[in-house]
């Protein structure tokens, strides 16, 4: 919270070809941004995004857009400062993230991932959460509402997306599930 609190804005960035994991966990990182009333603003690359979740989010573009704020990597540029903070969500090295230009200009960044950690960070993070026993970004994500001051609220649509973020990670709960997943999943619900 102190993290989000200390920041003017947030930037909420996702890995190469970014899937329905990753816009998911954006999705919910930008609801607990909202808790402390920080706009938080998704960078989306449109030709960067795998088919499905392209198509799924042209469908609900304007449904989203009531509650989220979604920016080009160009508007991110322009209003990042050294007071932004940047969450680089369902990834945590430079060679997958979508704008390497964003993270070399940030000043603070948080990283939140469920993949093993694959070296030294070639950055500073101000808070890293990597825990590869969770099954998406999604799940850990959602075990993060209870832990801010006001309840993290997010639409029946930002759910659904989390919801297939998670089952396709897990491939329909067969791989990676354990209590926690489906502890995740009843939140969801």
């Amino acid at each position: 919270g102190d993290v989000i609190n200390n920041s003017t804005e947030v930037l909420i960035v996702g890995h190469r070809m970014m899937d329905f994991d990753c816009f998911g966990s954006a999705l919910g990182v930008a609801a607990i941004a909202e808790v402390y009333g920080k706009r938080a603003s998704i960078v989306l690359n449109p030709d960067d995004i795998e088919a499905n979740l392209s198509d799924a989010i042209r469908k609900n573009r304007e449904e989203f857009e009531k509650n989220h704020n979604f920016i080009s990597h160009s508007q991110a540029l322009s209003i990042i400062t050294d007071k932004t903070l940047v969450i680089m969500v369902d990834h945590h090295s430079l060679e997958q993230t979508q704008f390497l230009d964003i993270i070399g200009m940030a000043k603070r960044i948080a990283v939140i991932d469920h993949h093993r950690r694959t070296g030294e960070f070639k950055f500073k993070p101000l808070l890293t959460y990597i825990e590869s026993s969770a099954s998406s970004a999604s799940e850990l994500i959602i075990e993060l509402f209870p832990y801010h001051r006001k309840n993290v609220v997010i639409s029946k649509l930002v759910a659904t997306y989390m919801y297939t973020g998670m089952i396709i990670d897990t491939n329909r709960f067969r791989h990676r599930s354990g209590s926690r997943t489906f502890q995740a999943a009843a939140e969801l619900r």
